[in-house]
């Protein structure tokens, strides 16, 4: 079964190859952003951008309809930050065994941590994952 997606409303602000930076509004953070003690959203920004996939072809000023896969944000999460973390502690851990010192230990992490963001950068890539425009509005 495949999961749903999250889906937004944004308008096309520019075409970039395959891609399109999407302006989306923003709705308010915790709901009591005025009240002391609240978040303070409604005084942010209301709009972010955001380049997604646009193989629609959708063209600048044109309203669309964003379409975020379910769990990317989870596994965005898990290749920008588990993946380095588990190069750093892996790669210290065969540097103290190979070294059996301090120094290869800190090279081994660097080492690590290198192969790490590589292998997320590759496993990042992938198009079906991304989020991408799901439909032109009228």
């Amino acid at each position: 079964m495949k999961g749903l997606a999250v889906q937004a409303e944004g308008v096309v602000i520019r075409c970039e190859e395959r891609d399109a930076v999407v302006q989306v509004q923003r709705s308010s953070g915790c709901g009591r952003c005025h009240e002391p003690g609240g978040c303070g959203g409604a005084e942010a920004a209301r709009c972010s951008e955001y380049r997604v996939g646009n193989p629609l072809g959708a063209q600048p000023g044109q309203r669309v309809l964003i379409e975020v896969p379910e769990g990317s944000a989870l596994r965005a999460a898990g290749l920008g930050y588990g993946l380095p973390l588990a190069g750093v502690l892996g790669g210290a851990f065969v540097g103290m065994l190979l070294r059996g010192s301090d120094v290869g230990s800190a090279l081994g992490g660097l080492a690590g941590l290198a192969l790490g963001f590589g292998l997320a950068r590759c496993l990042g890539l992938s198009q079906a994952r991304r989020p991408r425009i799901a439909g032109v509005l009228p």
